[in-house]
């Protein structure tokens, strides 16, 4: 490996920052090094912070600031419209993003190697086919197809389910089992937006 694999994370909540970095330290062979979020990302929790242009270049600031080498944005894509095989909201991200690293990225003298954008739902669907681990690949792949209302109740638990978050402790014990190497490849890649996410990292391997 010639590069540092130095990311940052921005996603609407803790718990997808959990699953996310979980995911990334299996997959990829070298120990990548996660930035903590800063304290502005931290009190900007959820899909409007990250939509929002403004907001968006002050965590992207925070990036290139601590010499992030990979971006990660995650944000739920609920029921936005699908243009030529995308989201609305990937492709706005991915538009402010090149306006920021055009604009701006002079101004830290580096430029990240790459800002991955993950289009998916939600990213319960990927704990939920780690769950599944006797399922086929029809079923698996019909997950995302399931209703985003009442699917963490599904994944975790109605009792762990928080008005800001998932119990931790639950949480924890769920991904021991749903996200695991074998999981992963034998059942997450099911899935068409984690397929495209574990492409991605296998070419930084």
């Amino acid at each position: 490996m010639t590069h540092e694999m130095k990311f940052h994370v921005i996603c609407e909540g803790s718990t997808d920052q959990i699953i996310l970095e979980k995911i990334m330290k299996i997959v990829l062979k070298d120990s990548p090094e996660f930035i903590e979020p800063s304290n502005t990302q931290t009190k900007n929790r959820g899909v409007s912070s990250i939509l929002k242009k403004e907001k968006l270049f002050l965590f992207l600031h925070y990036s290139f600031l601590q010499r992030a080498n990979f971006i990660i944005i995650c944000v739920d894509n609920d029921d936005d419209p699908i243009v030529n095989g995308c989201p609305v909201r990937y492709n706005n991200i991915k538009s402010y993003y090149n306006e920021f690293s055009n604009k701006y990225s002079e101004s830290y003298n580096h430029r990240p190697s790459n800002c991955v954008i993950i289009p998916v739902k939600t990213i319960d669907y990927w704990v939920y086919a780690g769950k599944m681990q006797n399922a086929g690949p029809g079923t698996l792949r019909g997950i995302e197809n399931l209703p985003k209302v009442g699917i963490k109740e599904k994944v975790y638990g109605k009792d762990n389910v928080m008005p800001f978050g998932i119990n931790p402790s639950a949480l924890q014990e769920i991904l021991n089992y749903a996200i695991t190497r074998t999981t992963i490849e034998n059942n997450l890649k099911h899935l068409n937006s984690f397929l495209k996410f574990y492409n991605l990292l296998m070419r930084l391997n």
